[in-house]
């Protein structure tokens, strides 16, 4: 439980979700990651390389997440960071071989890097994942 409780929770969009597989683009702020923007954006993050059910069983698997909404092809999770309790919204969708993922804060404009860390957190739980160093899987 977050010590400063759901102050810092802000509302959960209702806008999230895919469209032919392409998860919403990112706010334009320093506070989301997304695997579906070009490796030159700010933004941009490696896509999660193994199967759908190993990939979404990580990040359920993560302490600070939660699920929201679940498909066959589609994950919407909360991530509340431990301290002040911020929630960011963790999405998936698979891809031609990888599972894509946008994790963005709902409040602020800057996030200290922690749905960067988060993903990466995820990634490091996976088997043979190539980190942001460009690694091959």
């Amino acid at each position: 439980m977050a010590l400063f409780g759901t102050l810092f929770r802000g509302t959960r969009p209702d806008d999230l979700g895919a469209v032919d597989g392409r998860l919403r683009p990112p706010p334009g702020t320093p506070n989301c990651v997304h695997s579906q923007v070009p490796a030159d954006d700010p933004a941009h993050v490696e896509p999660f390389r193994g199967s759908w059910d190993d990939v979404v069983a990580a990040v359920l698997a993560h302490p600070e997440t939660t699920s929201v909404h679940r498909t066959d092809d589609y994950l919407h999770a909360e991530a509340q960071t431990r301290i002040m309790g911020f929630v960011d919204d963790l999405e998936l969708v698979p891809g031609d071989g990888v599972v894509h993922v946008r994790s963005a804060s709902r409040l602020g404009k800057g996030d200290l890097g922690k749905n960067r860390s988060r993903v990466e957190e995820i990634r490091a739980t996976l088997p043979s994942q190539p980190g942001e160093d460009g690694g091959d899987a």
